[in-house]
């Protein structure tokens, strides 16, 4: 179906990960990914290195998911810059490596891709590998914002004051799909403790944590439709929400399902 056509072979791969249109099929997208990366389309390689470090259709395998994005990163790709950058910071599938790490966030920065000048600026935040220097984290956080990285939008927020002062970048954070940053916005007004306490306005922020993959924003969603607090209780809601924190790893959601 896609013999002749790597971005083809990609994007049936994407359907089949996501089983849209098709039956769900992890190890035949990430054969596909495979020969879309070898026909050198980036992004697939990227998608295989994704698939290889999370064991999703293949065996997990760190090391030859790092040369995925490594080989995605030469081609262009500065998702796979970043990942690559990622692996190296932590040491995940090779030796970590601060300066290797460094290098790679720079190519993903200079490539516009947002996650690696937020990625830049931490390390410019925390003095790793050079001194401390707040002024350049600064303005690679802001840069990481202008790309659509939330996590850049918030710590340039972090920075810049907290929440009770920037509080518009946080808002753009969570718009930008930064989850936790939803969540972190949800509690400031479920507690009031930052913000004035508003529970109408804190359920919609943990639902989107939710929906972004925060187990966190599905567990305080939860409670609040099980309590009726910001909006009509919601007994079959609550439930929902809480499975879903518990298949994302919430410990206390799995207790209060028992």
């Amino acid at each position: 179906m896609c013999a002749d056509s790597a971005a083809a072979c990609n994007q049936l791969a994407i359907m089949l990960g996501d089983g849209v249109g098709v039956r769900e099929d992890d190890a035949a997208a990430f054969e596909l990914y495979t020969k879309a990366c070898d026909a050198k389309l980036a992004v697939a390689c990227r998608n295989a290195g994704l698939k290889l470090d999370d064991g999703e259709g293949v065996t997990a395998d760190p090391a030859k998911a790092l040369a995925r994005f490594v080989e995605a990163c030469d081609g262009g790709d500065g998702a796979g810059c970043s990942d690559a950058g990622a692996r190296y910071q932590a040491g995940r599938g090779v030796t970590a490596d601060p300066a290797q790490a460094r290098t790679y966030y720079e190519r993903a920065c200079r490539l516009n891709y947002g996650d690696g000048c937020n990625r830049l600026g931490r390390l410019a935040e925390e003095g790793v590998g050079e001194a401390k220097d707040l002024a350049k984290a600064a303005a690679l956080y802001e840069q990481a914002c202008a790309l659509g990285a939330g996590y850049g939008c918030s710590n340039l927020a972090f920075l810049k004051g907290g929440i009770t002062k920037q509080l518009p970048l946080y808002q753009r954070a969570c718009e930008l799909g930064a989850a936790g940053v939803c969540v972190d916005l949800g509690m400031a007004l479920y507690t009031g403790k930052v913000l004035k306490k508003d529970a109408a306005a804190a359920l919609p922020l943990f639902e989107r944590g939710c929906a972004l993959g925060d187990e966190v924003g599905c567990r305080n969603a939860g409670i609040q439709y099980f309590r009726g607090e910001g909006a009509k209780a919601d007994r079959v809601k609550s439930h929902d929400l809480l499975v879903r924190a518990c298949q994302l790893g919430d410990a206390a959601s799995c207790k209060e399902l028992e």
